[in-house]
C-alpha cells in the first residue's frame, strides 16, 4: 500500500463547555464522542482521523522555533538573570520575530486576536530530564478576560513539540503588562482525542475532572484514557507499530530523515518510542503468524498519550484501502522489532 503525499491536517480544538464532535475512522466509529471499537477482519478504509488541536500559526510557528538552535537559544537567553516568564511587554523584539506583530488563534472556527503572549520556562510535567533539563515552555495566549495555555516539551537531543492539548482558561491580570501566570486556571470544560473525551477544572466528579493547573494537565495519569485505548482492538498503538513496521522494511531512513515526505512517518517513530516505556506488549511469531498487541499501563501521563496519539493519528491519515490482517502478516514486522523497538 502506497503512501500518499503527506498532508497535515489540525483540526481545531473545539473548546466550549461541552465538546462533542463525531469523528470517522474507517470501521471504528464513533456516536456521541463514544468510541465503538469492532476486530478487523476485512478491508479497512481509512480517512480522516477526527482528533482536536489548535489551528492556526501561533503553535506551529513556537514549535518551529524552539527546533531551530539559533532561536531556541535566544529564547532560553531571555530568561538569564533568574526570569521565569517573559512577555510580549518586555521582549516584544523576541516574541513578535517568533509571532509577528498580530498573532491570531482560530478556536472553535473562530479567529481570536491575542492581546499579548507570555513564555514560561518551568517544569510542568513533573520530569527532571529533557531538552532544557527539567523545563518545559509554556505559552499564555491573553484573549480579552480568556487566557488560552500550552506547554511544549522536548526529549535530550531535541525535537520539540507541544505537549497534550490546548486549555482555555483565566488568570489574575491588573493589566496587561502584569500578568500572574502561577495563578492560571484552566476553565470548566470537556475535551475530546479521537474517541475518547475528559473533562478539566470541574467543580466535583473524580479526581483527574477536577485538576485545573498547568502543572497537574501536564503530569496527571488517566487510567480512563489508557482503558479506552486497551479496549479498542487492535489498539491504536497497534495500528501505529505496523504502519510503522511496514514502512521501515520498505525504506528505513524516516528514522532520521528530514524529507518533509517522511516527517509524519517520524513524528509517529518518535512517539512509539515514546509510549514504549508505558506499554505491556506482545510481538511474536506464532505458527507463521504476526501477532502484535501492545497495550498501555495504568500511571501513563494523559498529555503525553495525547501528543503521541496526535502523532499517530497524524500518520494513519494519509492510509486508505488496507487491508489490516493481510498487511499485517505480509510484512516482516520482526525486521522492525528486532531492529527498533527491542532497543528501545
Amino acid at each position: 500500500m502506497s503512501l500518499n503525499k503527506f498532508k497535515f491536517v489540525l483540526i481545531i480544538l473545539a473548546v466550549v463547555f461541552v465538546v462533542s464532535v463525531p469523528g470517522v475512522f474507517a470501521v471504528w466509529t464513533y456516536a456521541s464522542g463514544q468510541v465503538n471499537p469492532v476486530i478487523i477482519t476485512s478491508l479497512v478504509s481509512l480517512s480522516e482521523f477526527d482528533y482536536q488541536s489548535s489551528s492556526g500559526t501561533i503553535e506551529e510557528a513556537f514549535k518551529n522555533a524552539l527546533n531551530d538552535l539559533t532561536t531556541y537559544n535566544s529564547i532560553k537567553g531571555a530568561f538569564d538573570g533568574g526570569k521565569t516568564v517573559i512577555s510580549s511587554a518586555d521582549n516584544g523584539s523576541l516574541i513578535n520575530s517568533i509571532f509577528g506583530s498580530n498573532p491570531v488563534l482560530t478556536i472553535n472556527g473562530q479567529t481570536v486576536e491575542i492581546n499579548s503572549i507570555l513564555i514560561q520556562r518551568a517544569n510542568v510535567d513533573g520530569s527532571n530530564t529533557g531538552a532544557d533539563g527539567a523545563n518545559e515552555y509554556t505559552l499564555y495566549l491573553v484573549a480579552d478576560s480568556n487566557v488560552y495555555a500550552m506547554s511544549f516539551s522536548g526529549e535530550s537531543a531535541g525535537n520539540w513539540d507541544q505537549l497534550g492539548q490546548t486549555y482555555i482558561g483565566t488568570m489574575e491580570q491588573t493589566d496587561v503588562n502584569n500578568l500572574n501566570v502561577g495563578a492560571w486556571t484552566a476553565s470548566s470544560a470537556t475535551y475530546q482525542i479521537g474517541g475518547y473525551e475528559y473533562k478539566v477544572g470541574q467543580s466535583s466528579g473524580n479526581h483527574i475532572d477536577r485538576l485545573a493547573k498547568i502543572e497537574q494537565l501536564m503530569s496527571a495519569s488517566d487510567d480512563y484514557l489508557m482503558q479506552k485505548i486497551n479496549d479498542q482492538n487492535p489498539t491504536d498503538i497497534d495500528k501505529a507499530y505496523v504502519v510503522l513496521a511496514t514502512e521501515y522494511v520498505k525504506d528505513s531512513s524516516f528514522v532520521t530523515s528530514t524529507d518533509e515526505e517522511k516527517l509524519a512517518l517520524k513524528k509517529a517513530y518518535l512517539a512509539l518510542k515514546n509510549i514504549k516505556k508505558y506499554t505491556r506488549y506482545k510481538i511474536i511469531n506464532e505458527n507463521g503468524k504476526i501477532v502484535v498487541e501492545i497495550e498501555l499501563n495504568n500511571g501513563a501521563p494523559r498529555a503525553e498519550l495525547i501528543t503521541d496519539l496526535i502523532a499517530f493519528y497524524e500518520l494513519m491519515d494519509n492510509y486508505d484501502s488496507i487491508p489490516y490482517d493481510e498487511w499485517r502478516q505480509s510484512n516482516n514486522i520482526i525486521t522492525f522489532y528486532n531492529n527498533q523497538w527491542s532497543n528501545w
